[in-house]
C-alpha cells in the first residue's frame, strides 16, 4: 500500500486497504433459510407496483435542447468506459470495469475482439432496444443495520449495463436544466451548497428579527417506490428520446432481483417499481422527478412559491418560510404531488424546526430584580452554584456545566428557550400613584403587585414602567395623564415629546420594544403545529439534516462538537491499525486526511467560525500530528520531569500536514462562488443590521476566513 502511495496511485492503495479490511474483519455468519425467504418476501412486496392516486402531475414545457438519442459511436462508448469507477464489486457474470478499461487500452494498438462485442451490445441496445437477459439481473446485497432486524440493500449490476447507464446519464446531464432548489448529484452542487443555502436563509430571517419555520421532509423508501410508468412520462417531457426511453422501459420490465447475504443467495423476484439500486442512472432519474414536482408546484402556486423556499438533496427535502400558512399549503401540495408519482411522505419522521433570532436580552428577570432592589432571593453567585441531574444519565453537575456535558456526552446541543416573561407581554392596566414632587425626593413603592421597585421621582416612575411594565400605563397624580411616546412607550410631557425621540433613553427603549416584539413572535411560532395528511409533525429544537446538526438557535458549536466526537472515534480505530502495521508518519498523515479529517471538517464551509471554535478543532488536529510524528510529551525518568513539547509546526511538518486553517480556507474557496449567487448573501452583506437584537456573528462577516486567518497567523510560530 505504501508503494502505491509513493507512486501516486491513490486508487490502487485504497483498493489494497479495502481488501485488507475485508480480510481482518471477516464475514458475518450465514443467514437462516427462513430469514432469507422472509427477506425476499419483504423486498418483493416493497418492489411490487401500486397504482398511484390521481392524475399525472403537470409536466413542464418541452425543453429547448432535447437529450441526445442517437446510437453512440465507438469513441463515445470508449469515453464512457473511461468514466467507469474501478474497484467496484461486479454483477453476476463477474465482469469488472477494469476488464473494459484494459480492453479499451489494448484497442489503441490493435483491434480488441472483446471490446468490439461490448460496443455491439451497446449500439444494438440503442438501435433496437434489445438488451441481453443477463444485464437485467441485479444482485441485492443485504447489509444488516446496527439496530433491529432491518437491512440496507446495495445493488450490484452488470458492468455492461453500467456502461449503457453512463452514456445516458452523461447525455441527460448535458441537456437537462434543473431548478436551483435541486442540489443532489449535480456538478458544483452537493450537501455543502444545500446546507449553506439553508444557513443563509436562517441568518437572514434572524437579521430581520423574524422566525423561520422549517419542515424537514422524509419520504418512505423513496427510491424503491417511485412509479415507473409516470416516471417515463416525466422523462419524455424532459426531452429523453424514444431510443433511450425504450432501453429504460425494457430494463425495468425485465428487472430481476436476487437478494444475497453473507455470500448466500435467496429467491429471485421481479421488481416492478422504483429506480434500480446501484444504477448510475438512478440518481439522475430521481432528480428529474423531484425537479418536475418543484416546477409543477411553482407553476400552479406562484404566490406561495414566492414566500416558501425549497431545498432538495435526493430524497432529503426541506420547506422553509416565515409565513406558517404558506408553509402548510406548500406541504400539502408537495404531499399531493409526491403521491401522484408513487412517493409517500412519512409524517412520523418529518420534523418541524423553528429558527429564532437570539439570544435576546430583555433586562433583569423578576428574581434578579427583586434581589437587586430588596436583597430577597438568590444572588447570581448562588444561582450559578445550583446543581442539577442530567436527564440522560442521572449524573449530578453544576447547572453552568450541564449544557457542556449534554453536548459532549449525549450530542444534545439545543438549549430550550426560556419561558416568556408574562410581565413584558401581559398587562393593559392603568395605575395611578402619588409621587411627591417636593425635594428631597422620597422613594415610592411601585403600584404593580409583587414589584419591588421604588422610584424616587415622577420621571423615574415613568421610566420604571417603560422598562419593567411596558404593557401597563402609569398616571402621576400631580401630573395627570401624559401622552405616551409611540417609539419607546414612555409617558412624557407634551413639551418634551418633540425632542424625546432623539434622546438615548428613547433609542434604548425602541430597541427594547423591538426585542419584546421579536420574543413574542418567537413564542407564537413555537406554539404552531404542522400536519401531513392529518398527522401532526413533531417539533424539535435540533435536527441532523444531511449529516449536520441544525439547531433552533442557529449555533454551530453543536455541529463542531458532533464532528469532533465522530472524528475522534474514527482516529482511535485507524491509529491502532496503522500503528500495528508499522505505517510511516507521512503515510499515516495521508490516511488521516482521507478518513478522519473528511469527517472532522464535514460541513465546515457552512460554519460561522470563531477563534474559540477553531481552537477546539485545532487542538485535535495538532494532537493527531503529534501522535503520527511521535512527538508527544513524555515523562523522562532520568530528569524526573516532562520533556519539552515539540512545536506544533514541527509536528505538522513531520506528519505531512498543513495548519488546519489551510484546509478550512480551501473548502471556503470552493463554495464561495455559489454563495455569491444566493440572494440572502447580498442581503446580509448590505443590510444595516441592528446587532443588539441578535448578538451573533453572521457567515457573511468573514466568508473567506481572512479575518480568522489573521487572528491565528502567529499560532504555530509561538
Amino acid at each position: 500500500m505504501e508503494d502505491y502511495l509513493k507512486a501516486g496511485d491513490s486508487a490502487a492503495a485504497f483498493g489494497v486497504a479495502k481488501r485488507w479490511y475485508r480480510k481482518v474483519t471477516g464475514r458475518p455468519p450465514p443467514p437462516a433459510r427462513e430469514d432469507m425467504e422472509e427477506t425476499a418476501d419483504t423486498y418483493e412486496q416493497l418492489y411490487s407496483a401500486e397504482p398511484p392516486p390521481g392524475h399525472p402531475i403537470p409536466l413542464p414545457p418541452p425543453p429547448t435542447s432535447p437529450v441526445r438519442d442517437d446510437v453512440p459511436s465507438e469513441a463515445e462508448i470508449i469515453s464512457a468506459i473511461a468514466r467507469l469507477k474501478t474497484g467496484k464489486a461486479p454483477g453476476a457474470s463477474g465482469l469488472r470495469a477494469e476488464d473494459l478499461k484494459r480492453w479499451a487500452e489494448e484497442h489503441k494498438t490493435a483491434a480488441s475482439e472483446p471490446l468490439q462485442i461490448v460496443v455491439d451490445i451497446v449500439q444494438t441496445a440503442f438501435s433496437t432496444g434489445h438488451i441481453p437477459q443477463a444485464l437485467n439481473v441485479a444482485i441485492l446485497v443485504l447489509l444488516k443495520k446496527p439496530c433491529g432486524n432491518e437491512f440496507r440493500g446495495i445493488g450490484l449490476l452488470e458492468t455492461v449495463w453500467k456502461l449503457i447507464s453512463t452514456i445516458i446519464d452523461r447525455r441527460m446531464k448535458a441537456a437537462v436544466e434543473f431548478d436551483d432548489s435541486v442540489h443532489g448529484f449535480r456538478q458544483k452542487r452537493g450537501t455543502g451548497t444545500a446546507i449553506l443555502r439553508n444557513k443563509l436563509r436562517m441568518q437572514a430571517a434572524s437579521a430581520n428579527h423574524a422566525t423561520l419555520k422549517q419542515l424537514y421532509l422524509d419520504m418512505k423508501k423513496a427510491y424503491d417506490t417511485l412509479d415507473r410508468s409516470r416516471t417515463l412520462l416525466i422523462l419524455e417531457a424532459y426531452g429523453v428520446g424514444p431510443n433511450t426511453l425504450r432501453i429504460i422501459q425494457t430494463f425495468w420490465e425485465r428487472h430481476t432481483v436476487v437478494p444475497r447475504a453473507s455470500g448466500y443467495h435467496g429467491r429471485a423476484f421481479k421488481a416492478t417499481r422504483g429506480v434500480t439500486q446501484g444504477d448510475i442512472l438512478s440518481p439522475m432519474i430521481f432528480n428529474v422527478v423531484v425537479d418536475c414536482i418543484i416546477k409543477a408546484w411553482k407553476q400552479e402556486h406562484p404566490d406561495v412559491a414566492t414566500v416558501v423556499d425549497t431545498i432538495f438533496y435526493a430524497d432529503d427535502g426541506e420547506l422553509a418560510s416565515e409565513d406558517p400558512i404558506a408553509l402548510q399549503q406548500a406541504t400539502d401540495s408537495f404531499t399531493d404531488y409526491c403521491s401522484r408519482v408513487g412517493l409517500k411522505m412519512n409524517a412520523a419522521k418529518t420534523k418541524a424546526l423553528v429558527t429564532a433570532p437570539g439570544p435576546l436580552t430583555l433586562g433583569l428577570s423578576s428574581p434578579a430584580y427583586r434581589f437587586r432592589m430588596s436583597g430577597v432571593g438568590m444572588s447570581d453567585r448562588d444561582r450559578r452554584a445550583i446543581r442539577a441531574d442530567c436527564t440522560q444519565c442521572g449524573l449530578n453537575f453544576r447547572a453552568t456545566s450541564l449544557q457542556r456535558h449534554m453536548e459532549t456526552a449525549h450530542q444534545i446541543f439545543a438549549v430550550p428557550r426560556a419561558p416568556m416573561s408574562r410581565r413584558l407581554f401581559e398587562g393593559g392596566t392603568t395605575y395611578t400613584v402619588d409621587v411627591p414632587l417636593r425635594k428631597p425626593p422620597i422613594q415610592t413603592a411601585c403600584p404593580v403587585p409583587n414589584c419591588t421597585g421604588h422610584p424616587s421621582r415622577p420621571d423615574d416612575m415613568r421610566t420604571h414602567f417603560m422598562w419593567r411594565h411596558p404593557m401597563d400605563k402609569v398616571v402621576i397624580e400631580a401630573e395627570g395623564p401624559l401622552p405616551q411616546c409611540g417609539k419607546c412607550g414612555k409617558h412624557v410631557s407634551v413639551a418634551s415629546l418633540r425632542n424625546h425621540g432623539a434622546t438615548q433613553l428613547c433609542k434604548r427603549g425602541q430597541l427594547a420594544r423591538t426585542k419584546r416584539e421579536t420574543e413574542r413572535r418567537v413564542h407564537e411560532a413555537q406554539a404552531l403545529s404542522f400536519t401531513i395528511q392529518g398527522e401532526d409533525v413533531e417539533r424539535v429544537d435540533q435536527f441532523r439534516h444531511l449529516g449536520r446538526p441544525i439547531l433552533a438557535n442557529d449555533q454551530d458549536t453543536g455541529a463542531i462538537r458532533y464532528n469532533l466526537s465522530r472524528a475522534q472515534a474514527k482516529w482511535q480505530m485507524l491509529a491502532r491499525i496503522l500503528t500495528m502495521e508499522g505505517a510511516k508518519p507521512k503515510i499515516m498523515g495521508r490516511f488521516y486526511l482521507a478518513v478522519v479529517q473528511s469527517v472532522l471538517l464535514y460541513g465546515s464551509e457552512t460554519w460561522v467560525l470563531t477563534k474559540s471554535n477553531y481552537e477546539i478543532l485545532n487542538s485535535f488536529h495538532v494532537a493527531v500530528a503529534r501522535k503520527i510524528s511521535r512527538t508527544q510529551r513524555r515523562w523522562n525518568p532520568e530528569t524526573e520531569d516532562w520533556d519539552l513539547l515539540t512545536p506544533a509546526a514541527t509536528a505538522l511538518e513531520r506528519a505531512g500536514l498543513h495548519p488546519l486553517i489551510t484546509y478550512l480556507v480551501k473548502r471556503r474557496e470552493y463554495i464561495l462562488p455559489y454563495a455569491a449567487t444566493i440572494p440572502e448573501f447580498k442581503i446580509l452583506q448590505d443590510r444595516n443590521i441592528i446587532r443588539e437584537t441578535a448578538r451573533k456573528i453572521f457567515w457573511t462577516d468573514d466568508p473567506d476566513l481572512k479575518k480568522l486567518a489573521d487572528k491565528i497567523s502567529e499560532t504555530y510560530e509561538d
